[in-house]
């Protein structure tokens, strides 16, 4: 929320005097989400009654989030970047995709495309071209997340997510050798990405290069132990010996 945060940073809490002072701004009221989600959010909800404005409804959103209850984040969000209409439309958009990814944790992509797409309304950003296309992924709709990931590269350059992503999205379109261009790009800006590996095994098992796909199973492994994207490349890599 590189934007939000500028906006937000350094908000006063404003609460009539003698009323206890909990969180004495944005930076603390999030710090505060960090080690006590369920005080943060209450603390947050009533510097809101008090004057916080937009800072005190975006911390408190973040509280749900940190709380687990993602839904209400999210509604929370978008709610803020409608409702808070002074703020900078790059700030507001900047909000609206938090939300949408989000919804995409839920797995609810018609509603996370919706606010994507009012999103790159209010401004057409590198971040939303890339939200929007993680959605689209997750949909099956690989060929519009190339779209979008294309677009998002030419107007803000590579980024190891936004390669890796493009290169998943090319794998399952079979489009094998850009994916392993893509993916290899990915590795040289960002070496111990784990779920880089991870997607350059199951490019080197498409193109039936067993033993390089087992190297790079192998290293997403070393580098997540115990993680869910170590569980994946060892289910991967099962099912490749597998003949699968």
């Amino acid at each position: 929320m590189r934007g939000a945060a500028a906006i937000m940073f350094g908000v006063a809490l404003a609460l009539p005097a003698g009323m206890a002072r909990a969180v004495e701004g944005y930076d603390a009221c999030l710090a505060l989400v960090a080690t006590d989600p369920g005080r943060a959010e209450a603390e947050a909800e009533a510097w809101a009654r008090f004057g916080g404005g937009p800072a005190a409804e975006h911390c408190r959103a973040m509280a749900f989030a940190a709380l687990g209850a993602t839904r209400r984040a999210a509604e929370s969000l978008t709610a803020i970047a409608f409702r808070a209409r002074d703020l900078p439309d790059e700030t507001r958009a900047e909000i609206l995709i938090q939300a949408a990814g989000f919804l995409l944790e839920l797995q609810e992509i018609k509603a996370g495309l919706d606010v994507a797409e009012q999103a790159l309304r209010l401004d057409p950003s590198a971040e939303g071209l890339t939200m929007r296309a993680r959605l689209h992924a997750a949909a099956g709709r690989y060929g519009a997340a190339l779209g979008d990931l294309d677009a998002a590269i030419d107007r803000s350059g590579p980024t190891p997510d936004r390669l890796m992503l493009r290169a998943t999205a090319r794998r399952e379109e079979g489009r094998l050798l850009e994916a392993r261009q893509d993916i290899t790009w990915a590795l040289e800006l960002e070496p111990e990405l784990p779920i880089a590996w991870l997607e350059l095994g199951r490019i080197e098992a498409a193109q039936g290069a067993k033993d390089r796909a087992r190297d790079a199973f192998m290293q997403a492994i070393e580098l997540d132990p115990g993680g869910d994207i170590a569980a994946s490349a060892r289910l991967s890599l099962q099912r490749m010996e597998a003949g699968n």
